[in-house]
């Protein structure tokens, strides 16, 4: 019996750096300018939801060292301490209060900005309040603020941008204000700068490493493992969002709705290595002319929806065409020494005042049975519902 020649795949090919790199999602790593919307809003609840817990925590830790500071300073800087640290309680309080709802990305991180910066204020104003001839005891209840605030950064999935930025913001208010006290030339000043850049790389390793994870798990989700295009749920979610955000100026959003021909033939005749070198050679068909706009999804099986977010009938008309004829024009490489010709049928259907999602795919899916019931590797549109 005949045996189906052995296709390389991803784990027996060695990969290229480029391809490493890739799977590293390091762009991600590195800024978070080509997150996608979906993606930045659940980082951003995974941030709120670790900033709620600290800021509790200073909330009710912060006045627990009063008690020893009226015990050890004279009253005078004893109430000055006080009032810093009722107000830095306040803030965490509210703080932690204001991160019960959705704030958004850029809020999110505003949040976070100002948790980091509650115990370094403290720790300024206390410096200027407490002298260095105090007890051990008293002075190590803020040396520790410094430390403590780099290695908060380690809680939360950051990119190497906003990690690196945080942390050098923290260590430059912390030389500034040793500087103000003229204790920067200081052999334990210098050391105590020193620990604080090894905590900063920790923190900011490990920042990172909860972000890939969060990064391969949020793929896994919302990815078809094969193509790597959106899924069905992940892609619905994502245009429902678009039509709640644009409303009725959303009008225009169009939706092109693609089966592969024959695809269960190709399956049978050939095996399900060449039907899945097939999707991919598809999926990347579609990524490539939809790269200035409009998402791709795997909707199930052999459809793939493509989601049009400002367009008119003609023009998505237009793109199924051409997507078409790219598709029939180019073969697919199935083996070294074989290939195949791939077709596909289109329904293409635009949005009608508030129309659901629902109902706008189920008027690009009777298009797409025009399409095929008219001979197949046709795009048919669907007629505007009365």
């Amino acid at each position: 019996m005949a045996t189906e020649p052995e296709v390389p795949t991803e784990e027996s090919s060695p990969a290229s750096l480029r391809e490493r790199l890739i799977r590293m999602n390091l762009p991600d790593l590195v800024h978070g300018g080509g997150h996608a919307p979906d993606f930045r809003e659940t980082r951003a609840d995974y941030i709120r939801r670790r900033i709620r817990p600290l800021a509790l925590l200073l909330a009710i830790g912060l006045p627990l060292w009063l008690p020893l500071e009226f015990f050890l300073l004279d009253t005078p800087d004893a109430l000055l301490t006080m009032i810093l640290r009722l107000t830095g309680a306040g803030a965490g309080l509210v703080l932690w209060w204001s991160c019960r709802q959705d704030t958004g990305y850029r809020g999110t991180l505003w949040r976070l900005a100002l948790l980091l910066a509650i115990p370094m204020t403290l720790y300024a104003m206390a410096r200027f309040i407490i002298n260095s001839d105090l007890e051990s005891a008293l002075a190590s209840g803020y040396a520790f603020f410094p430390a403590l605030t780099v290695a908060a950064l380690a809680i939360f999935p950051l990119t190497l941008r906003e990690g690196a930025f945080g942390s050098v913001v923290i260590l430059a208010a912390y030389m500034a204000i040793e500087a103000a006290m003229g204790n920067l030339g200081r052999w334990d000043t210098l050391g105590n700068l020193w620990l604080l850049v090894l905590v900063a790389g920790v923190a900011v390793w490990a920042a990172l490493s909860q972000l890939h994870m969060l990064l391969r798990l949020y793929r896994q989700a919302t990815r078809d493992p094969l193509t790597g295009l959106f899924n069905r749920g992940a892609l619905a979610r994502r245009v429902r969002r678009q039509l709640e955000v644009g409303g009725g100026a959303d009008a225009g959003l169009c939706v092109l709705l693609f089966d592969l021909d024959w695809f269960k033939r190709i399956n049978d005749t050939h095996g399900h290595r060449a039907g899945d070198r097939v999707l991919e050679h598809f999926a990347a068909l579609l990524q490539d002319e939809l790269c200035d706009g409009g998402t791709p999804g795997r909707w199930g099986g052999e459809e793939f929806l493509a989601v049009l977010p400002h367009g008119d009938l003609e023009r998505a008309r237009a793109l199924a065409e051409r997507i078409r004829e790219r598709l029939g024009a180019e073969p697919v490489d199935l083996f070294p020494a074989d290939s195949l010709t791939v077709t596909a049928s289109v329904g293409v259907a635009c949005r009608q005042g508030d129309e659901s999602l629902d109902a706008l795919v189920q008027r690009a899916d009777d298009a797409l049975y025009a399409a095929k019931t008219a001979g197949r590797d046709c795009v048919r549109s669907a007629p505007v519902p009365t």
